[in-house]
């Protein structure tokens, strides 16, 4: 299926490491579960030591280049673009980043799925992003297939306070009297 998605490494400042553009694939249920299964487990482990070296990471910019590494396979798959790179046709937008609590403490990683909403521009016009946060958690606790469903029935509801609040909006046609 021809979905597009951003996927984004972020560093403790809230910066770009790395962005990668998928161009298929990019729903909840391919891309998003895609990621949930390579990087379930890896810590950010900073300073400290891990005994599970095989998941372990010191900085984020590591895990950016093994993510990198995993999706390099085929041609036209996926594409490295430059740090804040938004706004390129996505449906999705996946944002994996660290939350530390100290220099020792290992960090799971987290991610941030956003889905392109535009009809929500229609209800206020001054929010020009078109993206409506769906997943904000540990990664390792992502279920793309229970977000997938819980976000259809959400869509729905939103489409319905969509409809009724534009038709709030809309002046209604003044009644005409006809002269005869």
């Amino acid at each position: 299926m021809s979905v597009k998605s951003l996927t984004v490494i972020t560093n403790d400042e809230g910066k770009d490491v790395c962005v990668l553009s998928r161009d298929i694939d990019g729903y909840l249920t391919g891309h998003g579960e895609y990621l949930r299964n390579f990087l379930r487990g890896y810590l950010i482990t900073r300073e400290a030591k891990s005994k599970d070296n095989r998941k372990a990471i010191t900085k984020i910019g590591r895990l950016a280049a093994l993510l990198v590494a995993e999706f390099k396979s085929g041609i036209g798959d996926f594409e490295l673009l430059p740090a804040g790179t938004r706004d390129q046709g996505e449906e999705y937008l996946y944002t994996i980043y660290a939350r530390h609590s100290s220099l020792k403490t290992p960090s799971l990683l987290n991610l941030r799925v956003e889905v392109a909403f535009p009809q929500y521009s229609e209800i206020d016009p001054s929010n020009n992003s078109r993206m409506t946060v769906i997943y904000d958690g540990l990664l390792d606790e992502f279920d793309p297939h229970e977000v997938q469903s819980n976000w259809e029935h959400a869509e729905d509801e939103l489409d319905h306070f969509v409809d009724s609040q534009v038709a709030l909006a809309t002046p209604a046609p003044a009644n005409q009297s006809t002269v005869q």
